[in-house]
């Protein structure tokens, strides 16, 4: 869990607290501005690049409306579709039963830095769930505008029956 942090916690999930690929996002994140929201501009994926293939960043452009900035390869090849580019609002059709608008949005109206898991609803013969942390960003005008991400995929075991 990331040191240090002073901002609050939502914690849903304990296993994606103790995962290091996560682990090493939050405890960057909290590094950058003493446990508070840093700045945009201060993150630079070349101080964490063992886990860039593991993050997706996204802009929120809109109310519960966000612009997906990065998306890293190990999540573009689990997920239906690559994200870079995408831009996911209320009324956007969803690839997934991840409601991603939502989803930013809880992390950015109050920052909090957030822990929690999702089962993947798509076809996915490796992978069973997704855990992840997910830490908010200031714009330039010093509010919360972005969010990063950080997300680590579970093995299906070869018992189940999905």
């Amino acid at each position: 869990m990331a040191q240090n942090c002073q901002i609050p916690l939502q914690v849903l999930d304990v296993e994606a607290v103790t995962n290091p690929t996560i682990g090493a996002l939050c405890d960057y994140w909290c590094a950058l501005a003493g446990g508070q929201p840093p700045d945009r501009a201060l993150f630079d994926f070349m101080k964490i690049y063992k886990v860039a293939p593991n993050l997706l960043m996204a802009e929120r452009v809109a109310p519960e409306t966000f612009k997906f900035i990065y998306c890293g390869t190990v999540v573009a090849e689990n997920f239906p579709r690559d994200l870079t580019g995408a831009t996911y609002g209320p009324t956007t059709p969803r690839v997934s039963r991840i409601d991603w608008p939502v989803f930013f949005s809880e992390v950015l109206d109050e920052p909090c830095l957030r822990y929690g898991r999702v089962s993947i609803d798509w076809a996915n013969e490796e992978h069973r769930d997704i855990i992840y942390g997910a830490c908010p960003l200031l714009g330039k005008d010093g509010r919360p505008t972005y969010v990063v991400a950080c997300l680590a995929f579970l093995q299906r075991s070869p018992f189940d029956p999905r």
